[in-house]
């Protein structure tokens, strides 16, 4: 494949890793499963509320795609649709913060309530981004290459400097005298708002080559028509979508695991980082396992049994929270740490 993006793809694998990387690392001090959910709780004891704290994580990302693909198909360059996308993000991100710890004594509820909403749009802006991130990646980068760019990506971001992200997360929290509340996390959601700057910033630096062929451009309206006639006439998109959708119906117990241990358990507080830890850890090691499945029994078997696993967490969770209701009162409260 002799071409410019060809010619450019090695500059552009290591920014990518980096951006990867620094990106991720960044979006630990504020993961949607333990840290968000956790912050919310300091103003409020709605459940609604700290499970809509995470949703606006992912439906943030994935809103947009539906509503905005036929318009980024058809840009011959993406790059500045990335920019424009994520440095909105950034502001709006920085804004919400802002509110947030500007009304936290005095107003809280109001405070909380422009946090969620600006958050939310925040991340819709990045969905936005993302999904001309994807399109840029699968054009700088060459088929036989993108296993390894993403891999390097998760190693480093989502694997190594995520569990340093939850060490860091686990020290300030516990320490209260030095990091008093709220300082403690403006100090996590500041140093994950400049390792997001610092990705984004170096993506940017990426050389594009402008889209050559664009297909016809498609209305959302038409879109919208077309999406029903292929989940009737394609069995196979009809089953990845029922899948998806199950699998997030799973998640959405997620962001209630780390209300539990804190609530109902009675774990501290600096257990949010060990659960980042452990999570992180977890899915390094379920991305080794599954690597394994996938070259024994083939990428079915893996959408299979990772189904399976992921409907029995909030179930195994259950079982859990039914043996402490049966057995807690005979746990020492002093050991929890």
């Amino acid at each position: 494949m002799e071409s410019e993006a060809y010619r450019h793809h090695r500059y552009n694998f290591r920014l990518g890793v980096l951006n990867g990387t620094m990106f991720v690392f960044g979006v630990s001090f504020m993961h949607p499963v333990t840290i968000i959910p956790n912050f919310v709780l300091q103003f409020t004891d709605s459940k609604v509320l700290v499970g809509l704290s995470s949703v606006l994580h992912v439906g943030g990302w994935c809103l947009p795609q539906i509503l905005a693909a036929g318009y980024v198909e058809s840009l011959r360059r993406k790059k500045p649709l990335y920019v424009i996308g994520n440095s909105v993000r950034l502001l709006l991100t920085a804004l919400a913060l802002v509110f947030i710890f500007y009304f936290y004594a005095s107003r809280p509820l109001l405070g909380l309530g422009l946090f969620m909403a600006i958050f939310g749009v925040a991340h819709l802006c990045g969905g936005v981004a993302g999904l001309a991130y994807m399109e840029m990646a699968g054009a700088m980068i060459p088929p036989h290459r993108r296993g390894a760019y993403f891999s390097y990506r998760f190693l480093f971001g989502g694997s190594i400097l995520t569990v340093l992200a939850g060490f860091i997360i686990k020290e300030v929290l516990k320490d209260q005298e030095r990091f008093p509340f709220p300082f403690n996390y403006e100090l996590l959601f500041g140093l994950g708002w400049l390792m997001m700057a610092v990705g984004v910033g170096l993506f940017c630096l990426t050389r594009e080559t402008p889209t050559e062929v664009l297909p016809e451009p498609k209305s959302f309206r038409s879109r919208l028509y077309e999406l029903p006639v292929l989940l009737r006439t394609d069995s196979r998109l009809r089953r990845i979508v029922v899948n998806r959708l199950f699998g997030m119906f799973s998640r959405m117990s997620w962001p209630f695991f780390i209300v539990f241990a804190l609530e109902d358990v009675g774990l501290k507080e600096e257990v949010v980082g060990t659960f980042l830890i452990v999570q992180t850890v977890g899915g390094f090691m379920g991305n080794i396992m599954w690597g394994k499945v996938s070259t024994l029994m083939g990428n079915r078997a893996v959408i299979r049994l990772s189904s399976a696993f992921e409907i029995a967490v909030p179930l195994y969770a259950a079982l859990i929270g039914a043996w402490l209701m049966k057995y807690g009162k005979d746990l020492d409260p002093t050991g929890l740490s």
